[in-house]
């Protein structure tokens, strides 16, 4: 039988971490900030902020405490897309889905690329799988084809029932 006394303890030096995800994991330190690390455990983007999500396709949404939402960031900790967002999931296949901000009672969802683009003013949307994404706009749901993002060309599934 082992005992074991407080000072043979490691003590934790974050208080919750996320798996890594291209080289870098986001960590919150004992402070409540988030920062990203490296696998070798060292500080790659200083802890400044509220919430932090994993690196997809080298883009990560990050929450600042003095900003309204999300914005996306790159592995420098440069701002890469400066609009802010309510939510902010990871890109997939080239797009992210996002919620806009003030977007009503209701929150309203857009698929946006690298550059911020957007194919907005959905109620729900998935992400994109062999070249589509499914997504609604009221009570009718449509195939969205992502190599005609820009025209937002819609193949309906189900008629409107509004």
């Amino acid at each position: 039988m082992y005992k074991i006394e407080f000072k043979d303890a490691i003590l934790p030096k974050y208080s919750e971490l996320r798996p890594f995800y291209e080289g870098l994991a986001a960590v919150k330190n004992q402070d409540g900030l988030w920062g990203y690390i490296n696998k070798k455990g060292e500080v790659i983007i200083p802890f400044k902020y509220e919430d932090a999500s994993k690196f997809s396709e080298a883009l990560a949404a990050v929450k600042s405490f003095e900003k309204p939402g999300y914005q996306y960031i790159d592995k420098n900790d440069e701002v890469q897309i400066e609009k802010f967002y309510k939510l902010a999931n990871p890109f997939k296949n080239g797009h992210a889905i996002v919620s806009l901000l003030n977007s009503g009672v209701y929150d309203k969802y857009s698929y946006i690329d690298k550059n911020g683009t957007e194919n907005c003013g959905y109620t729900n949307a998935d992400d994109f799988d062999d070249d589509f994404a499914l997504a609604k706009y009221g009570g009718a749901v449509f195939f969205i084809e992502e190599n005609d993002f820009k025209a937002r060309n819609r193949i309906q599934l189900i008629p409107s029932v509004e």
